[in-house]
């Protein structure tokens, strides 16, 4: 479980003292979660088989028609060029089957709500929309937490969405979510327990 607790503490809690009292806090929930969910299990989805560009399904649980499920959630603000900051409520998939089973079987989401990929290192995996019902739109975002590729993908279809960059995480949202909102290439992600 070294992943998010540890890329969370490392990445995405820098801004925060480590004599602050918040950050304790956002420490301690986010272990909290990392533990509940090694001892619960939970479902999200993409594969990364190998490790490098292998091909994955982009999709989730088949138990809930929305996203809630036993999955372990987290926030991710956008901040946009613009300066408006939209926020997304967020599934977290972080091991191989999580992401291989993605949105997979849903027939519906929340509208701010998503799924979050989460690998150690960069990589350019693909996502397809194999068993996927919901038409989503996926962000890819680099270890410097900044958007490096959206692409908006159909329901069922099984074309590969290769992003132009590597990337460490992918958001997957409802199709259109990002771009009604502003948010492009180039903004950036802040991750929240």
């Amino acid at each position: 479980m070294r992943n998010l607790i540890q890329m969370m503490a490392d990445r995405k809690f820098r801004h925060f003292s480590p004599k602050s009292s918040l950050a304790a806090l956002y420490m301690a929930a986010i272990i909290l979660l990392v533990l509940a969910a090694a001892l619960i299990g939970f479902g999200a989805g993409c594969d990364n088989s190998a490790g490098g560009d292998s091909t994955s399904s982009a999709a989730a649980s088949s138990q809930a028609a929305t996203t809630s499920s036993a999955s372990p959630t987290a926030r991710v603000i956008f901040h946009a060029a613009s300066g408006d900051n939209v926020e997304l409520k967020v599934e977290v998939a972080l091991t191989s089957e999580e992401k291989a089973k993605g949105l997979m079987n849903r027939k519906q989401l929340d509208a701010d709500s998503g799924m979050i990929f989460v690998w150690d290192n960069p990589v350019r995996s693909g996502f397809w929309m194999k068993d996927t019902y919901i038409p989503l739109s996926i962000a890819f975002i680099s270890e410097d937490d900044i958007i490096v590729d959206i692409q908006e993908m159909q329901a069922h279809d099984l074309s590969v969405h290769v992003p132009s960059k590597p990337y460490i995480y992918a958001v997957e949202a409802n199709k259109g979510w990002f771009a009604e909102r502003g948010i492009k290439i180039g903004d950036r992600a802040e991750f929240l327990p």
